[in-house]
């Protein structure tokens, strides 16, 4: 990292405040990790005490990085796991694989901390694939969440079902056991095939699909579902 601004400097020397900021951030990214986080908590501060609206050319014209660098340092000194001492000797010294750090989940941060995967040579080419193996998992678990929550819910269906199905008329039968099959199609269309094919075919021809449906409900209630 450089400590170098290449660019002539645009805060005027009377201006002791913004001039006081250009030293301290540009002198405190001369370094690894513990520079690194001071300049995050410098640029945090310096962002509270520079009028609004100033904040990006401040940036642009004085500092020896870029707006989006700024940000990730801010974000490297916001996150307590990384800003706390003890963890220290076991972190990369890099600020880019830090700030791919800050972006794992406690869960996954620690436990690769504690496994090592962590480590004080990590390239940020290996953080980045820790993330992307937390996103697989993060998704692969959703998914998992998402079935067992369907499957609840269609398990609470059914018993409210069964529980008002016989207070209904023939017709209303009829067409409850109808709008069950359009919900469920998905569910029941493998085990209507294989019913429909152990009938008769004159005899598959003359049952409905709500009987279908019905027959299919009591086999499940007999076989405790």
């Amino acid at each position: 990292m450089s400590a170098r601004i290449t660019r002539g400097s645009t805060v005027p020397p009377t201006n002791a405040n913004l001039r006081e900021w250009v030293d301290k951030i540009s002198g405190a990214w001369t370094s690894p990790l513990r520079q690194a986080i001071r300049t995050g908590q410098l640029l945090i501060e310096a962002q509270k005490a520079i009028p609004p609206g100033q904040w990006l050319s401040f940036i642009a014209n004085e500092l020896p990085f870029k707006a989006r660098t700024a940000q990730r340092l801010i974000a490297i000194a916001s996150d307590t796991r990384i800003t706390n001492a003890t963890h220290a000797s076991r972190l990369p010294p890099h600020w880019p694989t830090l700030y791919v750090l800050t972006r794992l989940s406690d869960g996954t941060f620690f436990w690769a901390l504690e496994e090592e995967i962590i480590h004080p040579e990590m390239e940020r080419a290996e953080a980045e694939s820790l993330l992307r193996e937390q996103k697989n998992e993060q998704g692969d678990t959703s998914d998992k969440a998402n079935r067992a929550r369907d499957a609840s819910q269609l398990d609470q269906a059914r018993k409210v079902y069964f529980a008002e199905f016989p207070k209904l008329s023939s017709r209303g039968r009829a067409h409850e056991l109808e709008l069950c099959f359009r919900a469920l199609t998905s569910t029941f269309e493998e085990k209507i095939a294989a019913r429909r094919a152990k009938l008769e075919a004159a005899e598959a021809a003359q049952i409905s699909r709500a009987q279908m449906v019905a027959a299919i409900w009591q086999d499940e209630q007999r076989s405790g579902m």
